[in-house]
């Protein structure tokens, strides 16, 4: 990412924000290029290509960050995924509209809760949280108290009235989080409360515990612990993202191993007892050269699934990326689905 600083006005913007003074933008511009050469050696053909896959404008955008006293927010010109055309398509999206003053802010300020984060973290993102979703919102801050309380509510999802508090406490063995919301709908009907409560503590040396609970229509809650001492770590977690569903833990272990140029790492998922993924690497990294070595493996109700993925990189002084790599997988029955060498060189920034 690169920005640019100008004390020009966007003046059209800035008439409409205030007639007080002109209003000052950061320019912050992103984009990749991938030209790749893939090999598909199961079916014997070739393909030349730039690679937008995963992206319809190649990652290239452009954000507008505009300031004016205490309003601050976001112009982004992206790529339109929902109109793909063979000559590129573009938005322009306004954000993040905000004003801050002092303790008060009030606008597209999102929402106090924390917890989410936590459980996303022991459940491998398998929920995105319990907590109800804001779209605009007014909020008290007392930082030196570490409270944040916020009347809020989200059009989108019919939640008309909100209410929502979070307490952040830093404490000698790390940080402990309570917080709560309440919501009524369109038809001034109430919702589901929601609370959490976490902490995430350093329990002895090289060793944090994290613990989070969540309650609203459902409940959530997940444990975990990481160990870290010089060159290796290790990391174990239970986590039930929807407590009212048989079967919906996950459990996750993994460890990792640095020694010079080499990192070796692996981690094991099981979801519901029925699903298991283990996924082992080497990493080699020395200057400017850097290469890979992945194994994973799918266990879903006994029907498995592999993949081999094998890489060496070279980055220039330019910052542009020369890659080589070769992928192999295997279908449920153990034949091959994929088995392919691509070359690439790719830049971004």
């Amino acid at each position: 990412m690169k920005a640019i600083t100008t004390g020009f006005a966007i003046t059209a913007l800035a008439a409409a924000i205030s007639g007080q003074a002109m209003a000052e933008a950061e320019f912050s511009y992103s984009g990749e290029i991938n030209v790749n050469s893939t090999f598909d050696l199961l079916n014997d053909t070739r393909t030349n290509y730039i690679d937008d896959s995963d992206d319809d404008f190649y990652e290239l955008s452009m954000d507008i960050a505009v300031s004016n006293g205490p309003f601050s927010g976001t112009i982004s010109i992206v790529e339109d995924d929902a109109e793909i055309t063979s000559d590129g398509s573009t938005i322009v999206t306004v954000g993040d509209l905000m004003v801050e003053d002092g303790a008060i802010s009030f606008g597209q300020i999102g929402s106090v809760v924390a917890t989410d984060d936590l459980i996303d973290a022991l459940t491998d993102e398998a929920e995105d949280g319990l907590s109800y979703a804001v779209s605009g919102a007014a909020r008290y801050t007392d930082a030196e108290m570490g409270l944040m309380v916020q009347g809020e509510g989200d059009s989108a999802t019919g939640q008309r009235f909100g209410f929502a508090a979070n307490l952040t406490q830093e404490i000698d063995m790390g940080t402990v989080y309570a917080e709560a919301q309440y919501r009524e709908d369109f038809t001034n009907t109430a919702l589901d409360t929601f609370i959490g409560a976490g902490a995430v503590l350093n329990v002895a040396e090289g060793v944090e515990v994290t613990a989070v609970y969540q309650s609203a229509t459902t409940s959530a809650y997940g444990v975990g612990v990481v160990y870290t001492m010089d060159a290796m770590s290790f990391n174990a977690s239970y986590g039930e993202p929807n407590a009212d569903v048989a079967d919906d833990e996950v459990i996750m272990v993994g460890g990792s191993l640095t020694a010079d140029m080499l990192t070796f790492s692996g981690s094991y998922k099981m979801v519901a007892d029925t699903t298991g993924d283990v996924e082992v690497d080497v990493d080699y990294a020395n200057d400017n050269i850097s290469a890979n070595a992945g194994y994973a493996m799918s266990l879903v109700a006994g029907n498995d699934t592999t993949a081999i993925d094998l890489s060496v990189t070279m980055t220039a002084e330019s910052g542009v990326e020369y890659k080589a790599a070769y992928d192999q997988n295997t279908d449920n029955a153990g034949a091959d689905s994929v088995q392919a060498l691509t070359v690439s060189a790719a830049y971004s920034f």
